[in-house]
């Protein structure tokens, strides 16, 4: 068996505190805000290829281990991580949301060194920080009483050199009521739109920031409450934008917003959703990317098809009760809609309303067994954003592993010496070429910037 590899993180970030999200962003070279700041309180009754992997991390050929961490954590500026050279990370930012004091501060990666707080706490802990299609901009999220949502813009003013000059400033600001820990999302491939939980722990909408009332409102009944949520345009057209919600009872909610969007008032009917069980535990974590196929992002019908990751939880004694082909806690699928059912053939698994949603693989996590019952569940998943080829889950073992999208075949293993579940994972906006990704645990006041894949692979 060949030696495995190892790789250390290109920069290791000591951070104030706990930190719970982490994004890469792009500063703007200029400066604009729209006025819309005044806090929008959102009323919840507003009517307007197929292959499991049961391998253990220890059997992989390849593992990217932290063999180094400082402990340290102020403001201070801190040396490169040894034998790496942080030319890579030359104009890189990472914001980060912070749990016990609530804020949201910006990194400047090459100088390993806090630049702006770009909001301070209101009242509540921090639980999101999520980059916007446009890369200069932010949703940061609270559990303060209102439940606050807020976009911000971030720009970087021509200065002198040696001068900090970055800046935020606040586009809109949401007041949702919400109190859980469902995190709002932003739109890939629409910079425009979010989707918001709600105060009634079933409800979720989808708004334009550039205006006071919901593109769309979704209900889910019969799923429990709403655990997580992701959100996509497809690039074929502008009338394809599907939302994906994760629930309490195991489930997937595919719906398209577009259809919604377009009924008489802003709320959706059950015509344009479906449902998809995973198991019975949460759906802790979602995420989308469109599907690159014969016709570039349609399926051999001339549908839009999505990619879906999720990632549920899993105590590991109960886990080892389930059969192989549902004890994966990550799972890959592949969804499509047709409207027009007329465009898609009748299939077993296409429902009524023309959904058709294919699970292409169940992912394991560390191994279970009777000796060791291991941490298998998954609390973060995200596709790498330009391409989506790359699928990385990070899991309750403190493991980031990577895998390829088409049959979920494992790449690597990114292995921390320290223990604590992965509460932050993101992806550089240009991954396919950079490599960039930053990562976090949910017990360690440290982030982790790895190269992974850049350039060669999937390219």
């Amino acid at each position: 068996m060949p030696p495995k590899r190892v790789l250390d993180p290109i920069l290791t970030l000591p951070v104030p505190s706990t930190v719970n999200s982490v994004c890469f962003v792009s500063p703007l070279q200029e400066n604009y805000c729209y006025d819309l700041s005044k806090p929008l309180v959102l009323d919840d009754n507003d009517g307007n290829d197929d292959d499991s992997d049961s391998s253990d991390d220890d059997d992989e050929e390849l593992i990217f281990r932290s063999s180094s961490l400082v402990q340290k954590s102020d403001d201070h500026q801190y040396p490169p991580s040894r034998g790496h050279s942080l030319t890579s990370l030359h104009g890189r930012f990472l914001a980060t949301c912070h749990q016990d004091s609530g804020e949201a501060l910006l990194w400047d990666l090459q100088r390993n060194k806090r630049i702006l707080t770009i909001q301070t706490n209101r009242g509540g802990g921090g639980l999101c920080v999520k980059r916007t299609a446009n890369t200069s901009r932010l949703v940061f999220q609270t559990r303060d009483n209102q439940g606050t949502v807020s976009l911000h813009a971030i720009d970087q003013q021509q200065k002198q050199q040696e001068e900090d000059a970055t800046s935020s400033s606040i586009i809109r600001q949401y007041s949702t009521n919400h109190q859980g820990f469902c995190e709002a999302a932003p739109c890939a491939g629409d910079e425009h739109l979010i989707a918001l939980p709600c105060g009634e722990e079933t409800k979720v909408k989808v708004m334009d920031h550039r205006a006071s009332e919901p593109v769309a409102t979704l209900s889910v009944d019969g799923h429990g409450m709403i655990t997580s949520l992701a959100m996509i345009r497809h690039p074929t057209g502008e009338r394809n934008v599907m939302l994906c919600c994760g629930a309490e009872d195991g489930s997937i909610i595919l719906h398209d917003v577009t259809q919604s969007s377009n009924s008489a008032t802003t709320t959706t009917t059950t015509s344009t959703s479906t449902s998809y069980s995973l198991g019975k535990e949460p759906v802790l974590t979602v995420d989308v990317t469109s599907s690159q196929s014969k016709n570039e992002n349609e399926n051999e019908h001339g549908t839009p098809s999505f990619l879906i990751g999720a990632g549920l939880a899993g105590d590991g004694e109960e886990v080892l009760e389930l059969e192989p082909s549902k004890a994966g806690r990550a799972v890959l699928l592949k969804a499509s809609f047709a409207p027009d059912r007329s465009t898609l053939p009748l299939l077993n698994n296409t429902d009524a309303f023309g959904w058709t949603v294919q699970q292409r693989a169940r992912l394991s996590t560390c191994r279970v067994d009777e000796t060791s019952y291991g941490k298998p569940g998954v609390g973060i998943c995200r596709f790498r954003p330009d391409d989506g080829r790359i699928f990385a889950i990070g899991g309750w073992d403190y493991r980031v592993r990577l895998f390829e999208r088409t049959h979920g075949q494992p790449l690597a293993i990114i292995k921390s010496t320290v223990g604590g579940s992965l509460s932050a994972l993101d992806w550089a906006p240009d991954a396919s070429r950079s490599g960039l990704l930053a990562s976090a645990s949910r017990d360690v006041n440290i982030i982790h910037v790895w190269k992974c894949y850049g350039k060669r692979y999937g390219g």
